[in-house]
């Protein structure tokens, strides 16, 4: 479980979906993966938390983050629905 928790830590791409395939391959359920995520998070923002001064600023930061992540993923979403549909077409 540690190793997949290090792997969630990777502040670069590939950490996140190496550790869902490591906790797959160790036999962990998804919520255990799901919890050891929540702790990557947590332990991450403490980390972020230290690199400014002020608390609120952090907040305003995380808060942020989780209004535009949603709103960035759904427009991809749409997008790659869009293009998946005119493949299907034929490229019209």
């Amino acid at each position: 479980m540690l190793s997949v928790l290090l792997l969630f830590l990777l502040p670069v791409g590939g950490g996140i979906p190496a550790g869902v395939l490591l906790a797959r391959s160790q036999g962990l359920a998804w919520p255990v993966t799901a919890g050891l995520y929540l702790v990557s998070d947590v332990l991450l923002a403490l980390r972020l938390n230290s690199y400014f001064r002020n608390p609120e600023a952090t907040v305003l930061v995380v808060l942020g983050a989780m209004i535009a992540l949603p709103l960035l993923v759904r427009r991809l979403r749409g997008a790659g629905s869009s293009l998946g549909a005119a493949s299907r077409r034929g490229g019209d």
